[in-house]
This record gives structure tokens, C-alpha cells and sequence, in this order.
């Protein structure tokens, strides 16, 4: 990757954008494959957008209904002026329904978008009827062992001073960090990720598309003995995928015992290690994603 352009992925499948009014706010919807196929939705994780999905649904063989949503505050959808966890829970609620009002739906979320549809199928499991969670474990362990005023603490400093978006002089900056991070992503999907992440900031360089005050959001989240309860009243088939070089899977080293107690709260379910990936495995290890994806919705 060198001089003022870099290679770019050429999707076999391109998307196709939908914008709806949700909530208070406009929400961007990226559309793969036949309309009249099986639906299945997509949601992304933190700081990323709907585009992240593009390498699962071009390496998937069987015809799709794919629809990922880019979250508020991320992507091409509308802003707010404060952001609170649980508010993308009533966003994805007006959004299932206007999706599939009267059928149960087939997931695949990632990260905090992984937390946030557990936490939906477990307060509407009705509306659920299979889930792929790529790395969405909720609270790791040692979590609960920090100490809330601390954690309270650095979030008001983080509240002082205007809040300032992440700066990149072009693409090619942010597609270098992205390989860094992700050593098994192609130099060619860095490209696209970078170009789907970034927009002109005016000034002739490229912030992040997704709003800077995401940063503010308050780090707080379910207790793990909270989680347990929780996913106890899930009603759907869950595939838990994680990557072997993952931060999330190495949390658990050690401690298989809390991973297989939260896998046990699930009545069905299974989970799947991805060898050598990372947390971005629908990056770097896209066909095993997918493949893994249409068994489980077979």
C-alpha cells in the first residue's frame, strides 16, 4: 500500500441504501440480494458501520435477504444530541418491526452490536428466532471488579471540552491502522473499510463517519450475574463465534468455566472458535463466517 492510492474491493455483491425515519431519527439500511429471499438482519459493532459486512455476504453461496443497519450516530444515519446504551434497543425494536412485524427474525451481530441483540432476544424472544453472536460476551470477566466510582470518574473527564472527531490526511492513513490492527485483513478489504468509514471533513482530510460524542457514552453495562439472568430467557438458537486471537477469547483463558456457564444460560446453543483470527473475523476470516452462518440458518 503506497502512494496516493491503494487497492480497493470491488464487492461481488454491492449493496444498496435505504434511509427510514425511526425513532426521532433517520436511519440508513444497507440491502443485499432478493428482497423476496430469507431475511436475515446485520448489526454492527462500535465505531464501525454497516458496510463491515460486505466480505461475509460476498463469500456466502445461497441467495439472501441481507439488511444491516448503520446504528444512530454511526454510518450515514442521523445524529443525536446524547447517547445512551439502552436507547439502540428501542431503535432496533421499531426497526424488526417494520422489517418482519408478524415473523421471527434470523440475526448476525457483532461485538456491541452482538450485546445489544442479545439483550433484544432476551426482552422479546419471541421476535427471534435464530442469532449469531460474533464476540458479543457481554461484561468480560474482571469487569465487575473495577471500581464504579472510578469508572464514573473518567467519563466526567472525558465530558470537559468540545468533542473532537478522529482525524485521518486521507484513506490510506486509516487503512494502515486498520492492517496494523488487523493482520489478517486484506490489503484490499483495508481499503474498502477505510473508504466506507471515513468522510471529507472540509479541510481536505477524512474524520470518521460516526459522531465523536459515541466516545461520551457512559460505560456501563449489565452486571455478569445480571447478563446470566438475562440470557436465561432467551428463546432462540444462538451460534457464539469467537476469534482465537481475539481480546474477547483470551479473557476467557483460564476461566472456561464462566465462558461455558454463559453458554449453558442458552438452551440451544453452540459455539464456534475461529483459528488464528481476531475480534473482526467477518474481516479476516470472512468465508469461515459465512460458511458458518448458512449452516446455522440452514
Amino acid at each position: 500500500m503506497t502512494g496516493a492510492a491503494f487497492d480497493w474491493l470491488a464487492p461481488r455483491l454491492p449493496s444498496r441504501s435505504e434511509y427510514v425515519d425511526c425513532c426521532g431519527v433517520t436511519l440508513h439500511l444497507r440491502h443485499w440480494g432478493n428482497p423476496e429471499a430469507p431475511l436475515v438482519v446485520l448489526l454492527h459493532g462500535w465505531m464501525d458501520c454497516s458496510a463491515t459486512y460486505q466480505f461475509m455476504v460476498d463469500a456466502c453461496t445461497r441467495d439472501w435477504h441481507f439488511v444491516a443497519l448503520d446504528w444512530c450516530g454511526y454510518g450515514r444515519s442521523g445524529r443525536r444530541a446524547s447517547y445512551a446504551f439502552f436507547d439502540y434497543l428501542v431503535d432496533l425494536d421499531a426497526l424488526l418491526d417494520r422489517l418482519s412485524p408478524e415473523e421471527p427474525l434470523c440475526l448476525v451481530a457483532h461485538s456491541m452490536g452482538a450485546n445489544l441483540a442479545m439483550l433484544y432476544a432476551a426482552s422479546r424472544p419471541e421476535r427471534v428466532k435464530a442469532l449469531v453472536n460474533m464476540e458479543g460476551m457481554a461484561s468480560l470477566p474482571g469487569y465487575d471488579d473495577g471500581a464504579p466510582g472510578a469508572i464514573l470518574r473518567h467519563w466526567l473527564d472525558s465530558q470537559k471540552g468540545g468533542p473532537r472527531p478522529l482525524r485521518y490526511a486521507n484513506n490510506i492513513d486509516l487503512a494502515k491502522r486498520l492492517l496494523r490492527a488487523n493482520p489478517g485483513l486484506p490489503e484490499a478489504g483495508a481499503g474498502f473499510l477505510a473508504q466506507a468509514l471515513l468522510h471529507p471533513d472540509g479541510d481536505g482530510g477524512q474524520v470518521l463517519a460516526a459522531d465523536p460524542r459515541l466516545y461520551r457514552q457512559v460505560p456501563w453495562y449489565p452486571s455478569q450475574e445480571q447478563v446470566l439472568a438475562l440470557w436465561r430467557d432467551i428463546q432462540a438458537r444462538v451460534l457464539f463465534i469467537l476469534g482465537e486471537r481475539s481480546f474477547v477469547h483470551e479473557s476467557f483463558q483460564g476461566r472456561e468455566a464462566l465462558l461455558q456457564e454463559r453458554l449453558n444460560c442458552i438452551r440451544d446453543s453452540r459455539c464456534l472458535v475461529i483459528p488464528g483470527s481476531g475480534h473482526n473475523m467477518h474481516h479476516e476470516s470472512a468465508a469461515q463466517v459465512a460458511g458458518a452462518v448458512e449452516a446455522f440458518f440452514a
